[in-house]
């Protein structure tokens, strides 16, 4: 690839020379009219611009040339995008399918970032394909960098809110048992005073064990025989309810207390039939279809954080600060990607052209440097010779393609678009020319390249890669 000055000044002008056709020379004339009175021959046609009276400044686009350390940085962005993608990813997603969805998200971005022919005729396609890709790499490596920042807070605050849930739990079922406990001790311990009054006469009268001493020890049997169940169940559930919590996340405190809820009947105590162990809304809470079943688990986690896929969302409508973090540094990464993809170019080979000629690849070169005057022409119909007349325009066909240094005027006339132009093209035919003279002169016993009465050479040629 030649590195030349993209921007260059051309003087265009209207005169032009003719020296007459090719069966019918004349002496050089410069002429402004367009067609020349001695000859014939019409001024060659020039590019639009070439008309104008002032001189204007044109400017091609070429291919920037590359840098290796912004390609390294492209490719190290996508790794940590593709990482972050994947993990994100696996939080609302299995294992499997997760690795499936985020490699492919974000070879696909890099792919079509980085590729600049893929849908190259198809640029609102192609972009919109690329944007719903860093929707979906941006929205899955949400879940990343939200758990990154907000690892240590979210570990407390997700402890504190099952450790306040579990707490609840315990005032609400376990505590009520223990109470029913209490009432019971404190009731048998007046009941024992009462009958060694009544025993001692204190109470009444008559001394001795009478009927109010006997009503009040059988009541007194009745609420030991309470208190005895009532203490079997409370040392039942005891492992349950009252255990160290420091060393349980929120989801086995959860799972915990679930447990500990499947252990207790409504009707717990048989022989306290008007006490209830739970209440109606804890036995909706056993069954998972309810929408109790629901807020309960919403008591012990962050409601938004369990709806997956929503997660990005309901955070920030919250405008919360780890979430706005979160999906800003997703943004940063990703659009570094595509400003990346956009200015470091990819790798292209020089597009091959094989032609047959009809001598040495220096003549060729050369009998074609010949042939470019002083009006930027290039005509083949003065060509000395016709067997390389094919070839030539051949080569100047694909010259025009990759390059647009050149336009198709006439049949057998090409024009040089502009004095740049000009100079890129006889620096490439003079590098080819050079470099088949340097190999000639080093082989100087090989034929392969010097001039046959019979048959032709294939010269293969390395086309420029300029692009306008």
């Amino acid at each position: 690839m030649l590195a030349l000055n993209p921007n260059v000044d051309v003087d265009h002008t209207t005169f032009w020379r003719c020296t007459g056709k090719k069966d019918d020379p004349h002496l050089e004339e410069i002429l402004t009219q367009h067609q020349c009175s001695r000859c014939g021959k019409m001024r060659p046609s020039l590019p639009k611009e070439n008309h104008a009276t002032n001189t204007k400044k044109i400017k091609f686009k070429y291919k920037p040339i590359k840098n290796i350390k912004l390609f390294i940085a492209l490719i190290i962005l996508n790794l940590i995008s593709g990482f972050t993608t994947i993990y994100g990813a696996m939080q609302i997603l299995p294992l499997a399918p997760a690795l499936l969805a985020g490699g492919t998200i974000q070879f696909l971005l890099f792919f079509l970032v980085y590729s600049k022919s893929t849908l190259s005729d198809r640029r609102l396609l192609k972009w919109s394909i690329i944007s719903i890709l860093i929707f979906l790499s941006v929205y899955t490596s949400f879940f990343s960098y939200y758990e990154v920042l907000t690892e240590k807070s979210s570990e407390n605050s997700a402890y504190t809110r099952a450790l306040s849930a579990h707490q609840r739990l315990v005032a609400n079922v376990y505590t009520p048992i223990k109470n029913k406990i209490n009432s019971y001790q404190s009731e048998i311990k007046q009941l024992e005073l009462s009958i060694a009054d009544e025993k001692n006469g204190k109470r009444s009268s008559a001394k001795g064990e009478g009927p109010i001493y006997k009503h009040l020890v059988t009541k007194r049997e009745t609420l030991n025989k309470k208190l005895m169940e009532a203490q079997l169940l409370s040392e039942r559930l005891k492992p349950f309810f009252d255990y160290d919590l420091a060393n349980h996340n929120a989801e086995q405190i959860f799972q915990a207390d679930m447990k500990a809820l499947a252990q207790i009947n409504k009707k717990c105590l048989t022989l306290e039939p008007n006490f209830e162990c739970l209440t109606d809304e804890y036995v909706s809470i056993l069954d998972p279809s309810t929408p109790l079943h629901h807020d309960f688990i919403n008591t012990y986690f962050d409601k938004d954080m369990k709806i997956g896929l929503l997660a990005p969302i309901l955070k920030m409508r919250y405008l919360e600060e780890a979430a706005i973090g979160s999906a800003l540094l997703a943004l940063m990464i990703d659009g570094a990607i595509i400003l990346l993809g956009i200015g470091v170019e990819p790798k292209q080979k020089p597009r091959k052209l094989n032609l047959q000629i009809n001598s040495s690849p220096k003549a060729f070169y050369s009998e074609l440097l010949a042939l470019i005057d002083d009006n930027l022409l290039i005509d083949l119909s003065n060509l000395e010779s016709t067997h390389n007349k094919e070839e030539y325009a051949n080569l100047l066909q694909n010259i025009q393609v990759d390059t647009h240094w050149l336009s198709k005027v006439d049949r057998d006339q090409w024009q040089i678009n502009s004095g740049y132009a000009m100079q890129a093209l006889v620096h490439w035919l003079v590098a080819e020319r050079e470099k088949y003279n340097n190999l000639e002169a080093k082989s100087s016993s090989n034929n392969k390249y010097a001039p046959q009465n019979k048959g032709f050479n294939q010269l293969e040629v390395l086309l420029p890669r300029f692009v306008t």
